[in-house]
């Protein structure tokens, strides 16, 4: 934990010191601007190679942790059968196919729109709760909803934890 804090704090205090503070420059990117300015363009590329790389992880262990999860529940029977299926390798290939697919139709959407989109199911939120209703109600509905019996004894034991 203090090697991440100084790993943020650290290059941000050097590069608000060493360089004049002008606000309407520091803009996305600005920040390969200032190695460039401190470091040369050596130390401009070290970091861009290395933001790239950090992102590209980042994104690689997001992927196998949605595809596992996804292979998990086909297991337990909440989702259907075909998301079980393993590669040669033991990946979970359908569940790697289908978080890659969900990433290129989301590729095509700017940030503020997925930004509206989370704003939209807030405003649904908001709107339940303007009618009157209550988490109790919503949890009332959910009984007459057609679940299977897992996801049922998945929610009460996750109520029962205390998450």
């Amino acid at each position: 934990m203090i090697l991440v804090i100084v790993g943020y704090l650290y290059p941000l205090l050097a590069g608000t010191g060493a360089i004049p503070l002008d606000r309407e420059s520091w803009t996305d990117g600005y920040f390969f601007d200032v190695a460039k300015i401190l470091g040369g363009v050596w130390l401009r590329w070290w970091l861009q190679g290395a933001s790239a790389l950090s992102n590209m992880s980042m994104f690689v262990t997001e992927m196998s942790s949605d595809s596992y999860q996804l292979l998990g529940m086909a297991e337990r029977g909440m989702l259907p059968e075909f998301f079980s299926k393993r590669s040669c390798y033991g990946t979970p290939l359908m569940g790697i196919l289908f978080s890659a697919s969900g990433v290129l139709l989301l590729s095509w959407m700017s940030f503020q729109e997925l930004l509206l989109c989370v704003l939209h199911h807030d405003t649904i939120m908001r709107e339940l709760h303007a009618q009157g209703r209550t988490i109790a109600e919503i949890a009332e509905t959910l009984k007459t909803a057609p679940l299977p019996a897992n996801t049922i004894v998945a929610i009460r034991s996750t109520y029962a934890l205390g998450l």
